[in-house]
């Protein structure tokens, strides 16, 4: 994708997390404080050998949730994450 096509991606993706978090904290259930709700933004100083290594890690730690069926105690979660250079 070229650098437009890819701003217009991202324009559409952090539009969805903001309209998913909105519908979260509008319910009259909603509990963040207790929730476990997070969200932050931390700089990496990597190479392009870790930088690897992170995203491959992120995949092994996540593999034995990602087929979870619903089932009793689940509660359905989103994690998103967003990994790109800092433009300084």
């Amino acid at each position: 994708m070229s650098p437009a096509e890819q701003l217009r991606g991202f324009a559409v993706f952090v539009g969805s997390l903001v309209h998913t978090f909105s519908r979260y904290v509008s319910d009259p259930g909603a509990r963040p404080d207790t929730d476990l709700v997070g969200y932050r933004q931390m700089p990496l100083w990597l190479d392009e050998r870790e930088q690897t290594e992170l995203v491959e890690r992120l995949r092994v730690a996540l593999g034995p949730f990602l087929d979870n069926e619903p089932g009793e105690g689940r509660a359905r979660v989103l994690l998103s994450t967003i990994l790109f250079p800092d433009p300084g």
